[in-house]
């Protein structure tokens, strides 16, 4: 006699692992009345709209009254609905790999502030003036840390940054 697998229905015994658990199949038809939902309005909008963008519009009539512009925000609002509706679908059927996405990019997005501030930081190192390297192209790179009254230097023991008098 062979021993089986005890499972909790005959789809966990035919899906691997990484596939819909059992527990997220029934959100799967709630998720697609709401992308549902979202298409169709963005189809009723679009018959609506004067044309095929907000930007477009400013453009060619450089002002917009507020229906106008309720129309052209609903219809990206209804676009991002169907974007969350996909994600959802993704997270539902392949829940490990759709986690560790939102968590890759969650990590991304926090970083994104850091990368921004890295490359508005000026060039280093300062000199007395609040000058970058790149103005300090012309002098020498030589010079000894007495050789310049404004030059910082580094306290080899301690690694305190003194002003040179």
């Amino acid at each position: 006699m062979s021993r089986r697998k005890k499972t909790d229905g005959v789809q966990d015994a035919l899906i691997p692992d990484e596939m819909s658990p059992l527990k997220l199949l029934d959100f799967n038809a709630g998720n697609a009345k709401i992308k549902q939902a979202a298409v169709d309005l963005r189809r009723s909008v679009n018959t609506a709209k004067p044309m095929s963008s907000k930007t477009e519009y400013l453009a060619k009539f450089q002002h917009i009254d507020a229906v106008t512009e309720a129309i052209f925000d609903v219809d990206v609002l209804a676009q991002h609905i169907v974007d969350c509706a996909e994600a959802i679908n993704r997270l539902l059927t392949y829940p490990r790999e759709a986690r560790r996405t939102i968590m890759l990019d969650d990590l991304h997005r926090s970083l994104k502030p850091f990368e921004e501030s890295a490359e508005t930081v000026p060039e280093y190192p300062f000199d007395g003036d609040g000058e970058n390297a790149e103005s300090n192209k012309n002098k020498s790179s030589d010079a000894e840390p007495g050789d310049d009254p404004d030059q910082l230097s580094v306290d080899p023991d301690t690694g305190e940054i003194k002003e040179e008098s």
